[in-house]
C-alpha cells in the first residue's frame, strides 16, 4: 500500500476509532471518579446501593477496588462488635464483599479471608465464604463486559456491557445481566427490547432448566422496569398452558 493510500486509511478509518477509544476511556474515568467518590462519601445511607452498582458495572479498576478494600476494612475495624446486631452495618459489609470479588482481582483474596477470620456475623462469614470463590466467574463477566468495540453513542456505558453479556450466547451471562437489571430497577429501552424478543422467541419452547430459569428472569426484568408497557405480553405468559409452570408462576408474581 502506497504511503499516500496509508495516510488516508489513517485519517478515515483508525483516527475515528483512536477518538472513540479516548471519548470511552474519558467516560470511564469519569464513571470510577463518581463512584470513588460515592465510597468516601459521608452519606452512608447509599453505601449499599453504591456497592451494588459497581458489583454489576463489570469494572475492574484498582484505584476503584483499593478504595472499595479500604472502606469495607474501616467497616468491618470499626463495627467488628456492632456488626453482630447492625442489620444495616451487616448489610454494608456484606455487598462490599461481593464488590471485592466482582473486580475479578485475586489481590484483594487476603483481605476477604481475614474479615471472613475475624468476623463475629455468621452472615458475614458466610458471605466472604462464597465470594471468595467467585473470583474467576468475575474475571470471565468483567472481560465480556469490557469489550467496547460495539459500543454506539446513544447507549450508556452500561448498556453495552449489558448487551455484551446477553449477546455473549453464555446463558450464566445472560441470566446475571437480567439478575443486574432487577436489582437495579432500571434499563434502556434496548435491553428490554432484547429481552422481549428472547422471551417471544423461546418462551414455549425452552431446552433445560436453566433455559426456564433464565426466561423467568427476563420476564421479571420486563415486570421490574416496565409493567405499564408489557403487561399485556406478560399477562399472556401467566395464562398459556403451553408455557414451563416454573416461568407462568414467576410472571403472575411479577404481575400482582
Amino acid at each position: 500500500m502506497k504511503l499516500t493510500h496509508l495516510f488516508i486509511f489513517f485519517i478515515f478509518f483508525v483516527s475515528p476509532l483512536t477518538g472513540l477509544a479516548k471519548d470511552i476511556q474519558s467516560l470511564l474515568n469519569q464513571e470510577i471518579d463518581s463512584f470513588i467518590a460515592e465510597l468516601k462519601g459521608e452519606d452512608n445511607f447509599v453505601l449499599t446501593k453504591t456497592a451494588n452498582r459497581i458489583t454489576g458495572s463489570g469494572l475492574s479498576d484498582e484505584r476503584l477496588f483499593d478504595a472499595a478494600e479500604q472502606v469495607l476494612l474501616e467497616k468491618h475495624q470499626a463495627n467488628m462488635t456492632v456488626a453482630q446486631r447492625d442489620e444495616k452495618v451487616i448489610s454494608e459489609i456484606v455487598n462490599l464483599l461481593r464488590t471485592l470479588s466482582s473486580s475479578g482481582n485475586t489481590k484483594y483474596s487476603p483481605t476477604i479471608n481475614k474479615i471472613m477470620r475475624e468476623s463475629g456475623n455468621r452472615a458475614i462469614r458466610n458471605r466472604a465464604k462464597h465470594v471468595l470463590t467467585k473470583f474467576s466467574f468475575y474475571q470471565k463477566r468483567n472481560a465480556l463486559m469490557q469489550n467496547m468495540e460495539g459500543h454506539v453513542a446513544t447507549n450508556s456505558l452500561h448498556t453495552t456491557r449489558l448487551l455484551n453479556l446477553l449477546n455473549s450466547n453464555d446463558m450464566i451471562m445472560q441470566r446475571f445481566a437480567a439478575e443486574e437489571v432487577v436489582r437495579d430497577g432500571a434499563a434502556e429501552t434496548v435491553i428490554q427490547e432484547w429481552f422481549y424478543r428472547a422471551v417471544e422467541k423461546d418462551v414455549r419452547q425452552p431446552v433445560d432448566k436453566l433455559h426456564i430459569d433464565t426466561l423467568a428472569w427476563y420476564c421479571k426484568a420486563l415486570g421490574t422496569v416496565n409493567k405499564s408497557e408489557y403487561k399485556e405480553f406478560l399477562s399472556s405468559i401467566a395464562d398459556d398452558r403451553n408455557v414451563h409452570r416454573k416461568i407462568r408462576r414467576h410472571v403472575k408474581k411479577i404481575l400482582n
